[in-house]
């Protein structure tokens, strides 16, 4: 075996010191990337949940769409109905309000309790003066 020399020893040692270090390097990369890999891991199954309660919620507001919109034409339904009614009774009011014209103004062309009464007294003073 050829002896070694103190300059081929040196580059030994060297290499060895590098070769060392590589595999500290190669051991510090792959922890990196288990550690990489764990938290995209853990980071895809916290989007994935996020996820699924977003479409939960937006299922849940689509339903709630749906019934709001079936309540807004039964209510437009109902409108419909009453503006129907009131028409009616609009006709009717009209017809009241012709009626009670004509009836302030046949009250209007009656005598009122204390004319009949002070016409009655006339009435009876003449029917005296006449008869006696």
């Amino acid at each position: 075996m050829p002896a070694r020399t103190p300059r081929r020893n040196s580059t030994a040692v060297i290499l060895e010191d590098i070769r060392a270090q590589n595999r500290a390097v190669i051991e510090a990369v792959q922890g990196l990337g288990i550690k990489v890999e764990r938290d995209l891991a853990n980071l895809r199954a916290e989007l994935i949940e996020r996820i699924e309660r977003l479409e939960s919620a937006v299922r849940q507001n689509s339903r709630d769409i749906q019934k709001n919109s079936e309540d807004i034409r039964n209510l437009q339904v109902g409108v419909s109905a009453l503006q129907v009614e009131l028409s009616a009774v609009q006709v009717e009011l009209s017809a009241v309000q012709v009626e009670l014209s004509a009836v302030k103004e046949a009250v209007g062309l009656k005598v009122d309790r204390a004319s009949l009464v002070e016409l009655e007294l006339r009435v009876a003073a003449l029917e005296r003066r006449a008869g006696g």
